[in-house]
């Protein structure tokens, strides 16, 4: 797909427009810099680090229990390994990642692409 520069190789997704990146379940936008690998959450744009359950927070953060994150101010929600940025919509539970304002889902190495029409499954 060129249109929306969309690649999949070994269960890796880019949107070069909407600046995401899928790749080994890892998730980077752009203007936010969200990682997530291996359970482990950067967010370097607003100074978040999840780490082997280790929190570090910089700037315009809230610390709540049980791992839970609420950045308010840049509506960034970190509960349980999951993050979700309003603006964009990103949510990772489980290695499952879906990005709802772009419409890509991916779990179950299962891909959805529902402005576009495109459905690739396994």
């Amino acid at each position: 797909i060129k249109d929306n520069a969309i690649q999949i190789k070994d269960y890796t997704v880019k949107i070069i427009d909407h600046a995401v990146q899928i790749k080994d379940h890892a998730v980077k936008i752009e203007d936010y810099a969200v990682r997530i690998k291996d359970h482990a959450v950067q967010i370097i744009d607003h100074a978040v680090q999840i780490k082997d359950h280790a929190v570090q927070i910089k700037v315009h953060a809230i610390q709540i229990k049980d791992y839970t994150v609420k950045i308010i101010d840049h509506a960034v929600q970190i509960i349980d390994h999951a993050v979700q940025i309003k603006d964009h919509a990103v949510k990772i539970i489980d290695r499952a990642v879906q990005i709802i304002d772009h419409a890509v889902q991916i779990k179950d190495h299962t891909v959805k692409i529902e402005g576009n029409a495109a459905r690739i499954k396994d």
